[in-house]
């Protein structure tokens, strides 16, 4: 795989072709610390393409969402990338998830999905670093990328590199140690727009690209680009690919109120608000009615930047099989003479029946 798809989708665009440019990742993607929006890297990337190919037609799709990890993006990139039916993606989540085997797992579930998608695009994967102290998930993922043959980015080899022998401060490209300001968005673009360039330069002429008909030409490119993924065994169980999200928008506002639910998988997260506004409700979930095993889902979140969005991983299991929730508010309306906060579930996740 590794290249190739990157080189037909740059020959599309070379032709004049209509192109959907995706990006999916947490914060950094979604331009976090960026002054405006087009200062982050993935406008950044886009405007490349731009400049680049300005006879193509191209969209720009960017699924940033910050705070979220592949987990959270597994479930979602279907709705809000894959709907757009991307030619070229790039993945970011190596500073969202940790750096072990069930983050692994839903990286490369995330990859085959995207992969596995009708318009096959070409991927290419982007490694961030916390720059303070170079922590990144990138091993683990570069792992699943080898077996795929999927292309990186790695900014631990290149920007902390440049940190660690002094060329300038971390302070000049990131002021909390993790998300680039203007200056470090313009960065990773750069690396990343150079290592395009770089393909871009090293393109074959292939006899069969010399038609001379426009259209036929471009028919070409499309058939070649779309000729499905010849997709290698899994490197984990891979139970993550073909994950959902099924949007539930319960509220428990009362002591008491319940919730039941049944579905088929090997794995169950629970997506719920954890808020600011404390004291918030708390709510008891019993798996398979599994009274003496209760797991609490707390809508308190303890920072105080905002309300959270959380997704709770609460089941793993090795095979597909049936299963039941009931979910109950424990907490009492009034806390210390103040109200509580309804709890807000927002979604399931989980794969589907085979």
């Amino acid at each position: 795989m590794s290249e190739e798809r990157i080189r037909q989708v740059l020959r599309r665009a070379q032709a004049g072709d209509a192109l959907t440019i995706g990006f999916i990742g947490g914060s950094i993607t979604q331009g976090s610390l960026a002054e405006k929006t087009e200062n982050c890297y993935a406008r950044r990337v886009f405007h490349w393409w731009e400049t680049k190919f300005p006879q193509a037609k191209l969209n720009f799709v960017n699924a940033g969402i910050g705070g979220t990890d592949s987990y959270f993006g597994v479930g979602r990139c279907e709705e809000e990338l894959l709907s757009h039916r991307p030619d070229f993606v790039m993945v970011d989540f190596s500073v969202n998830d940790e750096a072990n085997a069930f983050y692994q797992e839903t990286y490369e579930g995330l990859l085959r999905n995207i992969l596995s998608f009708e318009s096959h695009p070409a991927v290419l994967l982007l490694y961030n670093v916390f720059y303070d102290t170079g922590v990144t998930a990138e091993p683990f993922h570069k792992e699943v990328a080898e077996q795929y043959g999927i292309p990186g980015i790695s900014m631990k080899d290149t920007i902390y590199q440049d940190l660690q022998a002094g060329k300038y401060t971390r302070e000049s490209i990131s002021p909390d140690g993790l998300h680039p300001n203007d200056a470090g968005h313009e960065k990773v673009a750069g690396i990343i727009t150079a290592y395009l360039e770089q393909i871009y330069a090293e393109l074959s002429t292939d006899k069969e690209e010399q038609i001379q008909d426009p259209y036929e030409k471009l028919l070409l490119l499309r058939e070649k680009q779309r000729q499905p993924y010849d997709l290698p065994a899994p490197v984990t169980k891979n139970r993550f690919q073909d994950t959902k999200r099924i949007k539930e928008n319960w509220f428990g506002r009362e002591k008491g109120d319940s919730l039941h639910y049944e579905f088929s998988g090997s794995h169950l997260g629970v997506q719920f608000r954890k808020t600011i506004r404390k004291p918030a409700h708390v709510v008891k979930m019993v798996v398979d009615q599994d009274e003496a095993n209760p797991i609490l889902l707390d809508g308190n979140f303890q920072e105080d930047w905002g309300d959270c969005i959380y997704l709770q991983n609460v089941l793993l299991e090795t095979n597909v099989n049936k299963h039941t929730l009931d979910l109950t508010v424990i907490s009492d309306n009034i806390v210390d003479g103040e109200n509580v906060s309804p709890f807000l579930l927002y979604a399931f996740f989980h794969n589907e029946e085979e």
